[in-house]
């Protein structure tokens, strides 16, 4: 059980990360709108709606995740705080579509099921089974919200930005602006962090999508895969999350927006 405990640990790490990432949806539109010169909030509302509408996604999957690392471990641990932290997910189901919905509300409901039912070890099968149509469901509804959303608005940034670094470059010029060097600068290391921003953004979801095929996989049994081919499966999830950590702790800490 400590190869499910490790998947648990791994997946709640790409989870937080994720949240990072959704959260820097409405600030990426935020600095867009700083350089196009257009006050941005009120533009902003959409971008805002799907952070919230992502974020109940995230919590639900985090809570999952946790309660499989409990279940998985051979340590007696009070659970119920990793249900008590749906209850802000299950009251704004209406931002997401239908499918989305009833996932998070399956999933929640098994997670509430699994603090009062028998032994851990059967289940801990039980609740891999039960819980993966809905696990694969939010992740790959997650994967293809960094890619479609969050690498959407990133792109839009760094066109803004370029535009804004052109014009203030003829102005510096023609008013022989002293600290323009040092400005211009800076705005190359801006157009720099997107550019990691955009590709890190492609490996969370690729990571994701990674761990609903580990998910799948922890799922088997016996006959169709051996233990030694799922701790193969969990080594590559492990080796392929490192870097992503690492990075991600490294762009998003520094880089303020």
């Amino acid at each position: 059980m400590s190869e499910v405990s490790s998947f648990a640990k791994n997946t709640q790490a790409v989870i937080k990360d994720t949240d990072t990432i959704m959260k820097d949806i409405p600030a990426s539109c935020q600095r867009v709108h700083f350089y196009t010169q257009k006050l941005g909030k009120a533009q902003c509302q959409k971008q805002d709606e799907v952070y919230t509408k992502f974020l109940n996604i995230t919590r639900v999957l985090s809570a999952y995740s946790a309660q499989l690392d409990v279940l998985a471990s051979d340590e007696l641990i009070d659970a119920s705080q990793n249900f008590d932290s749906l209850e802000a997910s299950l009251n704004e189901n209406e931002k997401l579509k239908p499918e989305e919905a009833k996932a998070i509300v399956s999933l929640s409901e098994l997670l509430a099921s699994s603090l009062t039912q028998g032994k851990r070890e059967d289940q801990l099968s039980y609740y891999l089974y039960e819980a993966d149509e809905s696990v694969q469901k939010l992740l790959h509804t997650l994967s293809k919200a960094i890619k479609r959303n969050y690498l959407f608005e990133l792109n839009t940034e760094r066109a803004q930005l370029k535009s804004y670094h052109n014009k203030l470059a003829l102005i510096g010029k023609k008013q022989e602006f002293i600290a323009w060097e040092m400005y211009r600068s800076q705005l190359y290391e801006k157009e720099n962090v997107l550019s990691e921003k955009i590709e890190l953004a492609k490996r969370v979801a690729n990571a994701l999508d990674s761990a609903a095929k580990v998910h799948k996989k922890l799922t088997l049994g016996s006959d169709d895969l051996t233990k030694k081919e799922l701790k193969n499966y969990l080594k590559d999830f492990s080796k392929e999350l490192k870097p992503v950590f690492k990075d991600m702790k490294n762009v998003y800490k520094s880089y303020k927006g």
